[in-house]
């Protein structure tokens, strides 16, 4: 379970690009037992440790688009994305070093490895609405695929109009997305991992 807010600025002057803000939390853990021994964080793990990782990174995108086409059904944005990564991959071992059969008494370690960098990313998104029916149709997406980087992050799914006036509209959404980090050497993260599922949420527009 990942969370995910955004806040986007458009106006109606054609040369000056939008505006767009998200921010978003990837956490998960994990456990495996390594076979040779680990460098890892300023630590060492000696082969055979049982150990436990906590991959805790969130990253702010600041994204800056144009409009190319929207007509009210149909819209198309194209812009580039500057995407801001801040945490770290933690590493723990605990070994019991007391004498078979005595009172377990653990020994601790832990390795850390935190990054805080921005990587350009290329943004498009477009927007499909069904006439008649107050539902849209809707995909978003950063992509980055330079030197030895693959990212890509995109959402794809449905909106309902709840609320379509003047003043406010209120939407629900219901989507899928995908979260690809392949970093190789990231102040010294090398990553491969994937988050991907369904995601709701509820979009205002003023």
């Amino acid at each position: 379970q990942q969370a995910s807010l955004s806040l986007a600025v458009e106006h109606p002057l054609p040369f000056i690009p939008n505006a767009k803000i998200a921010t978003t939390s990837l956490e998960t853990d994990g456990m495996t037992t390594i076979s040779t021994e680990l460098n890892y964080g300023g630590e060492t793990f000696a082969a055979n440790s049982e150990l436990s990782s906590n991959f805790d990174v969130s990253y702010t995108d600041y994204t800056l688009y144009y409009e190319i086409f929207d007509n009210g059904l149909l819209s198309f944005d194209i812009g580039l994305t500057g995407r801001d990564f801040d945490g770290d991959v933690t590493v723990t071992s605990r070994v019991n070093t007391a004498a078979e059969g005595a009172t377990p008494v653990y020994n601790t370690t832990s390795g850390s490895i935190a990054t805080d960098e921005m990587v350009p990313m290329l943004y498009a998104a477009t927007s499909v609405g069904l006439p008649f029916t107050g539902f849209n149709v809707f995909a978003e997406g950063n992509f980055l695929a330079i030197d030895d980087h693959s990212l890509y992050d995109y959402q794809a799914g449905i909106s309902y109009e709840v609320v379509d006036n003047i003043a406010v509209d209120f939407n629900l959404t219901l989507g899928y997305r995908s979260v690809k980090l392949s970093l190789e050497d990231i102040d010294n993260l090398y990553t491969d991992l994937e988050f991907k599922g369904v995601f709701a949420g509820a979009v205002v527009h003023f």
